[in-house]
């Protein structure tokens, strides 16, 4: 929900800690679709956005390796719309470029399959601003979007499902 008042635009939908880093929480576990090896597999014609609830690196990592199993099982690459990554809660923080030694695995991993056209991943602008965080302090192949929620809401109208 975006509000104007005096001027000033308030958010509410981002996360709005203060923080840059992603929570230092212990492991939890995880749906058993997101994180079971024999997850079914995809239709590739229906087009599919990350269903991120717990915000955690355990989480987004298995969400991640999921997508993954979409180009190792398949007998060619696939063509099909990237699942669509809208991060506008403590899992950005996982690409700032400071926290990079820590997340670096699910960095990794997700610049991967950002080449290969598996996924794509989009900030929300207001949590950058809300943090002080400039563009050069993301990855390359991060895009941003002015308000993540509202992605969210227009991506469910085009038809996305939650992968």
């Amino acid at each position: 929900m975006l509000v104007l008042l005096g001027g000033l635009l308030m958010l509410a939908g981002c996360d709005q800690d203060a923080t840059v880093a992603a929570p230092s929480q212990p492991a939890v576990s995880v749906t058993a679709t997101a994180s079971t090896p024999s997850a079914p597999s995809i239709d590739l014609s229906r087009k599919y956005m990350a269903h991120i609830q717990e915000h955690t690196e355990v989480e987004f990592l298995s969400i991640l390796r999921r997508a993954e199993k979409v180009i190792s099982e398949a007998q060619a690459y696939p063509q099909f719309e990237p699942i669509e990554f809208v991060l506008h809660g403590p899992e950005a923080g996982f690409f700032v470029r400071s926290n990079y030694p820590r997340y670096q695995e699910i960095v990794d991993l997700a610049a991967r399959l950002d080449a290969f056209g598996v996924v794509d991943i989009k900030i929300c602008e207001a949590w950058l601003s809300m943090r002080n965080v400039q563009l050069d302090e993301l990855p390359a192949f991060v895009e941003t979007v002015p308000y993540g929620p509202a992605t969210t809401e227009r991506l469910e109208r085009e038809g996305y499902t939650y992968f």
